[in-house]
């Protein structure tokens, strides 16, 4: 995955033994200096081995460990944040002026390439929804439909996302799914999700 220009390859694990016990494996293997740092309830450990970085995320999971390692080669996110702000001014090309992207995240499998792009903005909700449909449609998808967001995406339904949309979008290779809200300080926001069907292009 690239996560804001920064490629990040990532696997994640499960073992028996406890998160102290992990983390002693893993200090020995990857030796000294060893970064360490507590988030939460989780133990990160890291340590630059030549052109890569790695981390290690660690969290107990019942009398047992999960944890998530993360290797990235330093040379290709020096290069992947100008592909990045490249890819960054095209969208904001798009899009009325105001905009500002948050973050942007690209993962790949085998089967699907998936964009996960967090914007912010001024504007009001309408405004924010004509913007991605524009955007959207100029890319070759097609409009859908329109719901309200419940549940998992705004579970206390505070008054400044009453307003909420969610758009539903689809092409021959992919979908993509847009929620436009405002936070509580006024501010307008979108989160959107392309995915590309990978296997269909083959």
């Amino acid at each position: 995955m690239t996560a804001n220009g920064l490629p990040i390859r990532m696997r994640s694990f499960t073992s028996a033994a406890t998160p102290p016990q992990v983390a002693e494996l893993f200090r020995q293997s990857l030796g000294q200096p060893l970064v360490e740092n507590t988030v939460g309830a989780k133990l990160v450990l890291g340590r630059s081995q030549g052109e890569h970085y790695v981390t290690v995320q660690l969290a107990a999971a019942g009398s047992g460990t999960r944890g998530v390692i993360a290797v990235t080669e330093l040379s290709a996110a020096i290069n992947g944040s100008a592909s990045s702000r490249n890819a960054d001014q095209r969208l904001l090309a798009k899009l009325p002026a105001g905009f500002k992207i948050v973050s942007r995240t690209v993962s790949v499998d085998a089967r699907n390439r998936v964009e996960h792009v967090v914007l912010t903005n001024t504007h009001s909700i309408t405004l924010n929804a004509e913007s991605v449909k524009s955007m959207l449609g100029a890319d070759g998808y097609i409009f859908e439909r329109e719901t309200q967001p419940t549940g998992e995406y705004f579970p206390r339904r505070e008054a400044a996302s009453r307003d909420a949309r969610m758009l539903f979008f689809k092409n021959s290779g992919g979908e993509a799914v847009a929620v436009v809200s405002r936070d509580d300080s006024g501010r307008a926001g979108v989160v959107l999700n392309t995915t590309s069907y990978l296997e269909r292009a083959k």
